[in-house]
């Protein structure tokens, strides 16, 4: 991702797709929400139907996003990728979920 967390995918199908967003990297406390049938009964799924030649957009809802802990490691996280904006994403994600880099 980068830094406001906004990602791409490029070269999928035109079907449906669900995206499924992985909990373990939000930060510490953050809980979704469901916020329509497209979320396929949970809030970490979105169903994507695809069209050829358009983009689309699939959102995932934070509850408790102006919570102080939640703020305070959104912030952490951006000045971390700020400090560093020539390193690659993953490795980005590598060291948010392991800072020792095991």
């Amino acid at each position: 991702t980068d830094i406001e967390g906004k990602w791409s995918l490029y070269g999928l199908k035109p079907v449906t797709h669900v995206l499924r967003l992985d909990q373990t990297t939000l930060p510490l406390g953050a809980k979704l929400e469901v916020l329509d049938n497209r979320n396929s009964g949970t809030p970490e799924s979105r169903f994507v139907d695809l069209k050829k030649g358009e983009f689309h957009k699939a959102n995932f809802i934070i509850t408790n996003c102006d919570e102080k802990s939640v703020i305070a490691d959104v912030a952490a996280r951006r000045a971390a990728i700020a400090a560093r904006p020539d390193t690659e994403a993953e490795a980005q994600v590598r060291l948010r979920l392991d800072p020792e880099g095991k």
